[in-house]
């Protein structure tokens, strides 16, 4: 059996591209839903070694880029299934646009190797480990800061848990979620460590105990209060149909229809971020109210979705708020658009609202 995981290493070693892929792929396999986090923390211990081992500084870039590709490719796929929900756009975009964009993604990681190359690469592993740990850190921070930022998915989440149990997830709280990456990184280092130097005893507890970790029941909080009323209502609009301004008043009645029962309660009711096209604030030149907005009045429309979510109602809603000022050649418009949730009451009164201030790219 020795023999046998000795040989792991050479043979990372002899196909380090293919090896770096490779890893790549399995490492993604320890996120939600499949949870294979055994496999996930070994392709991570695998990365380790890889970079650790590499003798130049332009090849720990090349095999971190190639490792963050992988991974986050098969790790966004998800991305690609959403592109069946867009009328306009064919299905098998969404194939080639997941593997483009991670090619820009795969920066960052690329830069975590050879970050941890230059400034460990005589180190012994466990401080070598310590170091990319630190890097990678920095490079999630990076990915989900820099161009708008797009920090899905941190590495930590191989740390969660199944379905059932949170894991080293417990940690977040006190560590946050880039620190929860690095003592992936950490702990995959320290168990390839042991596993290469054939410390069993060793190895075999730091897999006991990382198992456990992960087995970890999830917390209940229990609440005295007796809860909370609410309608997630979904309408099932056609994406098609969103923009069609001879389709708005069909859209409102079919909301309305499924937000009406209930609506004695006190509760909340939460509508589709785009359910809503008329223009609710005040103040906007008039040709933008005679566009969208339900009898080219913001007050009137206001009124009408008070009266439909019911007067101890609070509705959550995505809407489109404009920015109005003088432009370049004088006349009053719109100079910007925030992409805003809005909480609007019984009363037809808006609460309070708040606009995306972190939109990732093409987002």
């Amino acid at each position: 059996m020795g023999a046998r995981i000795s040989a792991i290493p050479a043979l990372i070693e002899r196909r380090p591209v293919l090896a770096a892929i490779s890893l790549g792929l399995i490492a993604a396999c320890a996120y939600p839903p499949l949870h294979l986090w055994p496999l996930g923390l070994a392709a991570l211990a695998g990365f380790v070694w890889l970079i650790y081992t590499v003798p130049t500084k332009r090849a720990a870039l090349w095999l971190g880029w190639c490792f963050g590709w992988a991974h986050l490719t098969l790790a966004n796929n998800w991305i690609a299934t959403a592109f069946t929900h867009q009328a306009k756009m064919p299905e098998a975009l969404g194939w080639v646009a997941v593997p483009l964009v991670c090619m820009y993604l795969a920066i960052y990681p690329a830069l975590a190797a050879l970050a941890a190359h230059l400034l460990a690469r005589r180190a012994p592993l466990p401080a070598f480990a310590l170091v990319l740990a630190g890097t990678w850190v920095l490079a999630e921070w990076a990915r989900g800061t820099f161009f708008t930022g797009y920090p899905w998915p941190p590495v930590g989440l191989m740390l969660l848990g199944g379905w059932k149990a949170q894991g080293l997830a417990a940690l977040l709280p006190w560590m946050g979620t880039y620190a929860l990456s690095g003592l992936a990184v950490v702990l995959a280092g320290l168990l390839l460590r042991a596993l290469i130097a054939r410390r069993w005893v060793a190895t075999g507890a730091g897999v006991v105990v990382v198992a456990a970790s992960m087995h970890f029941p999830a917390i209940e909080v229990t609440s005295p209060s007796k809860g909370l009323n609410y309608t997630l209502v979904q309408p099932l609009l056609k994406q098609s149909e969103i923009n069609d301004a001879s389709k708005f008043e069909e859209q409102f009645v079919r909301l309305a229809d499924l937000t009406m029962p209930g609506r004695e309660q006190s509760r909340i009711v939460l509508w589709p971020e785009s359910a809503i096209p008329d223009y609710l604030e005040e103040g906007y030149p008039e040709r933008y109210y005679f566009q969208t907005t339900a009898g080219a009045d913001p007050e009137f429309a206001r009124r009408r979705i008070g009266a439909v979510i019911g007067p101890q109602s609070t509705l959550l809603a995505g809407v489109v708020n404009l920015d109005i000022a003088a432009r370049k050649d004088g006349s009053l418009g719109a100079v910007s658009a925030r992409n805003s949730v809005i909480a609007l009451n019984g009363d037809g009164d808006i609460a309070h609202h708040y606009a995306k201030a972190h939109l990732v790219p093409f987002g």
